[in-house]
């Protein structure tokens, strides 16, 4: 069966403004761009020019404002991108000065700017719209997204039940990583209530991985090191 990826409908406001602040940011290496980073900067790994992270950057935001899916993303941007000089395999200078053969644009990297970006543009837009509403609902609910797998740190928060404010959302409040189509649900107090009101704070353990430069970086397990922030 063919799925086709969408950015979920026509964005928002919230998601429209944070989309039009983001400015650029390049960089060689993915982890040059850490965390909170993102909430401002775009940043492709490997895209050291102006005009490709422009391209690839104002084509992201276009898909997303207007829901259009990955196909519609996708379907100028090799042209636009080869005639740019960042397509396919190619030998480039490196920061360091020396010639090295790396993979720029691919279909595969494609995907993964656009479903990145979006997920993360559509939860900028929901937390804006928690923080607004969380007097009439004050409550977080996680849930599973439509994976056909689950990491099972992930399975193991499914119906956790905290309030907004709660700092477990400071590292937990999905995308909580590659892939991760975790999602979570506003309630009501009568809504938290029939739900069995508020959990007990899930047991998380706290585990290290190599971060930025190779410096070790805590952050929950199942929770990727880069993915660990609000």
């Amino acid at each position: 069966m063919r799925v086709t990826i969408k950015a979920a409908g026509k964005a928002p406001q919230e998601v429209r403004d944070y989309l039009e602040a983001k400015g650029l940011k390049p960089s060689w290496r993915w982890d040059e761009v850490w965390q909170e980073e993102h909430a401002e900067c775009f940043t492709v790994a490997k895209a050291m020019s102006a005009a490709v992270l422009e391209t690839l950057r104002d084509a992201v935001n276009k898909a997303i404002e207007d829901g259009r899916s990955f196909g519609e993303f996708k379907r100028r941007l090799p042209d636009v991108l080869a005639a740019l000089g960042w397509w396919g395999v190619q030998t480039v200078i490196n920061p360091d000065g020396d010639e090295e053969k790396v993979e720029l644009g691919t279909p595969r990297r494609l995907k993964t700017i656009f479903v990145t970006n979006a997920r993360v543009a559509r939860a900028v837009g929901q937390w804006d719209r928690i923080q607004r509403t969380k007097k009439t609902r004050p409550w977080l609910m996680y849930e599973l997204g439509p994976s056909m797998r689950h990491r099972p740190e992930h399975e193991a928060l499914v119906g956790t039940i905290l309030s907004g404010d709660d700092s477990f959302w400071s590292t937990h409040f999905p995308p909580n990583g590659w892939g991760c189509k975790c999602r979570v649900r506003q309630l009501s107090n009568r809504e938290a209530e029939d739900r069995g009101g508020e959990s007990e704070q899930p047991e998380i353990e706290i585990i290290e991985s190599p971060g930025p430069d190779g410096e070790p970086v805590s952050h929950p397990k199942g929770v990727d090191p880069e993915w660990a922030y609000n």
